[in-house]
């Protein structure tokens, strides 16, 4: 999970009064009082513990922070109707790559229930949220065709190409968010005297160009697309991905290709296709400004839960 800190600017009103009073006298920022805000950011799914990092805003006159965590929160998770369900319990990070999360310790999400997060901490605005698990959908098919493999000119780097199909069935009468993710396994290894060692397993995410994205197909910043069911709704569904991957053969050998079919609440799908979205029009001057989700009221951030189902293939097989 990736932290993302919303930043939080004075009002209008408020910047046009220091702009009045600034040819009259020096304006004191330390005494100038700004209501900052719970930042709380959740992806969670069934049948593991439910994590939340709490943060907070800030104003443009505080000194940055490289995370600034809220340690001293309550965060409560509740039925949608109210049933107490348990308070989180603060994680320290072990080291200082680590981050800070509250989490659940004797509960795990269960699908198609609508939870309520509560949070509130000392100095703030108490926030609340509502998501849910929906129902999973396993993968019926996977296929590749029109594989191929050549060598970069500028590097040692093979550079494939195919396009994977992938199939489920899209449940009618409702409507349905995906997130297609997909994961290249890579098996790192030296060879010494003729023997070739195992040294380690890396994972790497296929990341897709956003510059194809339509209404209904958006490339995830952190790899994979993310679809509705609008155009398909009810069928039995074959979404065909054009794929472009490079490594080098020297250092890897191909293992898994890892498929996950994420069937993804309304709140998944709008805050991360949002946040795609203004990823994507970073340094493009001309484009449309686009404003993240938020589903937390009298805060920011996301709570949005998903479900997911995994298969695998080689490639060229």
């Amino acid at each position: 999970m990736r932290l993302h800190v919303l930043h939080h600017f004075l009002p209008v009103c408020l910047l046009l009064g220091l702009a009045a009073t600034a040819c009259e006298e020096p304006v004191d920022f330390d005494a100038v009082e700004v209501q900052r805000e719970l930042v709380v950011i959740s992806n969670f799914t069934s049948d593991r513990a439910l994590q939340v990092v709490v943060t907070k805003t800030r104003s443009v006159f505080e000194t940055a922070e490289e995370y600034p965590y809220v340690a001293n929160a309550n965060v409560d998770l509740y039925l949608d109707d109210g049933t107490f369900m348990e308070s989180l319990e603060f994680n320290q990070p072990k080291t200082e790559q680590g981050f800070a999360y509250y989490t659940t310790k004797d509960f795990t999400p269960q699908p198609n229930e609508v939870y309520l997060l509560k949070v509130s901490a000392p100095g703030y605005a108490s926030v609340t949220a509502r998501s849910q698990v929906p129902a999973p959908i396993e993968l019926s098919g996977l296929a590749m065709r029109d594989f191929v493999s050549q060598p970069l000119a500028v590097s040692e780097e093979l550079e494939l190409s195919y396009e994977l199909q992938v199939d489920f069935d899209d449940p009618d009468q409702e409507k349905n968010y995906y997130h297609i993710n997909l994961v290249q396994e890579l098996q790192e290894y030296n060879v010494v005297e003729g023997d070739t060692t195992l040294i380690g397993l890396t994972h790497e995410p296929l990341l897709f160009d956003p510059r194809q994205n339509t209404k209904e197909r958006v490339a995830h910043l952190g790899g994979g697309i993310l679809i509705q069911d609008e155009a398909f709704n009810g069928t039995s569904f074959n979404f065909n991905l054009p794929v472009r991957f490079a490594y080098n053969p020297q250092r890897f050998r191909l293992g898994q290709l890892i498929v996950e079919l994420r069937v993804v609440s309304e709140e998944y799908y709008l805050y991360f296709t949002s946040l795609s979205r203004q990823h994507a029009a970073k340094g493009e001057p001309l484009s449309e400004p686009v404003l993240v989700f938020n589903n937390v009221k009298g805060g920011q951030g996301v709570f949005a839960g998903y479900s997911g189902s995994r298969d695998s293939l080689m490639l060229g097989r």
